[in-house]
Parts: C-alpha cells; sequence; structure tokens
C-alpha cells in the first residue's frame, strides 16, 4: 500500500464523521483533534495504491472517557511537622474518579488504596521525614500523580531521669563533687543539672545545660555547711523534658579552699579557651552570675554591632548560670560577647580562629 483513508464517526454507518484523513503515508496517526468524551465512537482503515483503493478493514469501536486530573492536596500541609499517630490526608475529588491510591513513603516505605478523599493513617515512625502523594483512577486506568509533599513527624520530649548520686540527704564533702542520673529516651543528646540552696531553685541557683554524659564532676559553688537541692531533666532535637524530682542534700567544705558565698555583683567570667577554633577546639564555656533574680540577655556580636548569637535571654535567677557557645558558625575574626542584666551591662572581646 502507498497511502492510507481512516475515518472515525459516531455511528456504524460512518454517516457522522469526526475524522476523515485520506492520502496518509504511515500505518499509523495520532488524532489530529480533540474527539468527543464519554462518547462511543467507530473506525474503520482503507488501504490504496497505484491500482486504486482496497476494501475497508473491520469496524472496530472505543469509547472516549475525560482525562483524569491529578489531585490537589490538601493536608497534611508541606514541610510540616505532624503527630506520629492518626495523620488524616486528604485532596480535593477529581472530576469522574473511581477512587484514589495514596502513596506514603518513609523509612519503612508503604502505600495505600483508597475510594474516599481522605483517608488516615496511624502508627508512623516517631521523629521521621515522609513524603506522600496521591492519584485519581477509574477502571482499569490510573491518572497522573500529584505533586510530591513532605512531612515530619514529632519525637516527643524525653522521659523523666531518675538521680542516682549522691543520694538524699546525703552530705556533699568532695571538691569535686560526682552527680549521676540515669538516661532516658528518645533520642536524647544533652542533660541539664542545676543545683540551688532552695527548693524551689530561685536562690544562688548552678546551671549547666550542656552536659554530654549522665553524670557531671562539679565543683559546688556553695558557703559550707549549706543545705542544696539538685534536679536534672533531659533534652532532645524537641525540646527539654520534664524535671526530675528534686534532690536534698548538704554541702560541707571539709578541705583546704576558698569558702564561696553569694555572689553580690553581675559578673562575666572570662570564656574559656579564647581564642576558640584551633586544635579542635570549637566550642568556649561562657558563664555569668546574678546577685538576685532579673531579666538578662547574653549575645554575641561582631564589630559592627549586629547580633551573631543569642546564647540566654528571660528573667533569669540569682546564681550562676552556664552556657557553652559553639564556634563552628562562626567566621574567623573578633567578637564581643554582651551581657545586660538589669541596668548592668558587661562585655568582653572573644576571638575566633580557624
Amino acid at each position: 500500500a502507498d497511502t492510507y483513508t481512516m475515518q472515525v464517526a459516531r455511528d456504524e454507518g460512518f454517516t457522522d464523521l469526526v475524522i476523515d484523513m485520506k492520502n496518509l503515508r504511515a500505518n499509523r496517526l495520532l488524532s489530529p483533534q480533540s474527539l468527543p468524551n464519554n462518547t462511543q465512537l467507530y473506525w474503520r482503515v482503507s488501504a490504496a495504491n497505484e491500482s486504486g483503493s482496497g476494501p475497508l478493514s473491520d469496524v472496530w469501536s472505543f469509547i472516549t472517557i475525560d482525562t483524569l486530573a491529578a489531585p490537589v492536596l490538601i493536608a497534611p500541609p508541606d514541610a510540616s511537622v505532624q503527630p506520629s499517630q492518626g495523620i488524616a490526608f486528604s485532596w480535593h475529588a477529581v472530576n469522574g474518579a473511581d477512587g484514589y491510591e495514596l502513596e506514603v513513603m518513609g523509612p519503612s516505605g508503604g502505600s495505600d488504596g483508597t475510594q474516599a478523599d481522605t483517608v488516615a493513617i496511624r502508627d508512623l515512625e516517631e521523629g521521621a521525614t515522609y513524603q506522600w502523594r496521591a492519584r485519581a483512577w477509574r477502571g482499569p486506568l490510573a491518572g497522573p500523580w500529584s505533586v510530591e509533599w513532605t512531612f515530619t513527624t514529632e519525637l516527643p520530649l524525653p522521659g523523666t531521669v531518675t538521680l542516682l548520686e549522691p543520694g538524699e540527704d546525703n552530705v556533699a564533702i568532695d571538691i569535686p563533687q560526682l552527680f549521676r542520673w540515669t538516661a532516658t529516651g528518645p533520642q536524647v543528646d544533652r542533660y541539664w543539672l542545676e543545683y540551688a540552696i532552695d527548693e524551689q531553685f530561685q536562690m544562688n541557683v548552678f546551671r549547666d545545660s550542656s552536659l554530654s554524659a549522665t553524670e557531671a564532676l562539679l565543683s559546688i559553688e556553695l558557703a559550707t555547711d549549706t543545705d542544696f537541692w539538685w534536679r536534672v531533666r533531659a533534652g532532645n532535637p524537641t525540646g527539654w523534658g520534664p524535671w526530675s524530682s528534686s534532690r536534698r542534700n548538704r554541702y560541707i567544705l571539709t578541705g583546704a579552699g576558698p569558702v564561696l558565698s553569694s555572689p553580690t555583683t553581675v559578673e562575666l567570667s572570662p570564656v574559656y579557651p579564647n581564642p576558640v577554633g584551633m586544635a579542635g577546639n570549637t566550642s568556649t564555656i561562657v558563664r555569668y552570675t546574678l546577685p538576685r533574680a532579673t531579666v538578662a540577655t547574653l549575645e554575641v556580636r561582631d564589630l559592627l554591632g549586629r547580633r551573631i548569637v543569642l546564647l540566654d535571654q528571660g528573667f533569669r535567677a540569682a546564681g550562676r548560670h552556664r552556657f557553652t557557645l559553639e564556634s563552628t558558625t562562626l567566621p574567623s575574626g573578633h567578637y564581643i560577647l554582651i551581657l545586660r542584666a538589669g541596668n548592668v551591662l558587661r562585655s568582653q572581646s572573644l576571638l575566633v580562629i580557624r
């Protein structure tokens, strides 16, 4: 055959033609126009050469249907944080769909099929990132996938730790004193220990929120023969968990050394190490002391006065406060460490060397 004639019609007698194309060179054709939706159509073909046209082919029929659109996602929103249980997935309904396929991919994979435009999935992993998308289907045909959205499941706050050492009402006489407590989860990456001379932790408070182990060897900075209370809580990427129960002990200084009294002035202790960043030392310890409870701000600024790091801000109890400054995000150069406590300002220089 040299050429072909192809016809598409609404009736078997081909009196209501939709397509009538002659002199086609190939034995296939992509419809040059949109066909009517939801319609039964009939088609046939004949071939021709230099001797003339051959007989018409058998008549075949097919039904056109609307093209399925990709669903528009609703919830959970893209890049959101969600609880790990009972997440409801929803999207706008697609015209003509018989059902939908939902695909949720995460650490364990998985997908789900549904005939509704809302579905709930339970018991996802905590603290994990997931991708999800949906598509419509009708009969054996599936439409295109929606855009892909992500969400992250919440990581619960850590559980409560249990204090181990020193025991209840034990006398603390060692310099320094070993404090120990139990580990907890999930994904705990730091601990916060504090002690004070009152059970409400308002007076002469020492705090260290940068502990990475379940023990700390500390020099107790209290006057001798003083009762003190201490407690610990755990932290993870979500935040800080609940405090442990507090434990009461008595501090007695038996060896040589100064007897430390309550602070009387606002003090910003020299940071150590300084310079920071050399020989693998990427962090430095910052301590400040308050004689009374007040609003305090501790920050790092560059030489142009721009705030670079905010270490602490809020109403703080009287006592000693300790923080760890990580220098890994700071370029090499000179910085100013500034403490504002009430109407008192303290500052010192800090050098970062890479």
